[in-house]
C-alpha cells in the first residue's frame, strides 16, 4: 500500500500519513486480519538480527537491537514476507486481531520522544473485544480529542 521504509511498528510506512489516509488503512488491515497468515517466531543470534537489519536500512531496529540486554533471546516474527524484531508473541495468526476496531487519529512524533531525533507518524485506533461494543463519538478517544489544549512558549523563546 505505501512504498517500504523503515518501521517501528507492524507495516513500515515511507510517508508521513494523514487523516485521510485511516480509511485505506484501515481496509488493507481488514484484508490482513481476513487471511489469518501465521506469525512464526525464530530465535537469531544478535550478529544474525544486526546483519539483516543493517542490509535492509533498519536503523529504529538495529537500536531496538541495542536496547535487548545480553543473554536474552533475539526474536523475529515473520508473516506472509514481512519480518519484524519482535519479543512476542501476542496472536497465532492475523486473524486473532478481530475485526472490531477503528483509526481515529494520527499525530507527529519525535523518535524517543526527542525533539532532536527525526519526526515519524503515530497512528491511534481503539479495539473491542466485543464485535458489537460501539466504535462512535462516544470513545474516551474522541472526547480527549475534542479537548483543546494551548501551549504557552517560555519567554525568549
Amino acid at each position: 500500500m505505501f512504498d517500504r521504509a523503515e518501521s517501528l511498528g507492524w507495516r513500515p510506512l515511507k510517508k508521513f500519513v494523514y487523516p485521510e489516509d485511516l480509511p485505506a488503512i484501515e481496509s488493507k488491515m481488514r484484508e490482513i486480519i481476513a487471511a489469518k497468515a501465521p506469525f512464526t517466531c525464530e530465535t537469531w543470534p544478535r550478529d544474525k538480527a544486526r546483519a539483516h537489519f543493517e542490509a535492509v536500512g533498519e536503523t529504529y531496529k538495529l537500536a531496538l537491537l541495542d536496547a535487548i540486554p545480553d543473554g536474552d533471546p533475539v526474536t523475529v516474527y515473520r508473516q506472509d514476507g514481512w519480518l519484524d524484531l519482535f519479543r512476542g508473541p501476542h496472536m497465532r495468526h492475523t486473524g486473532d486481531a478481530g475485526g472490531t476496531f477503528k483509526l481515529t487519529h494520527v499525530a507527529g512524533v519525535y523518535w524517543r520522544g526527542n525533539s532532536n531525533n527525526k519526526m515519524l507518524s503515530r497512528i491511534y485506533g481503539v479495539a473491542f473485544a466485543n464485535p458489537r461494543a460501539p466504535c462512535t463519538g462516544c470513545c474516551p478517544c474522541a472526547a480527549s480529542r475534542r479537548t483543546t489544549l494551548t501551549f504557552i512558549a517560555p519567554p525568549g523563546s
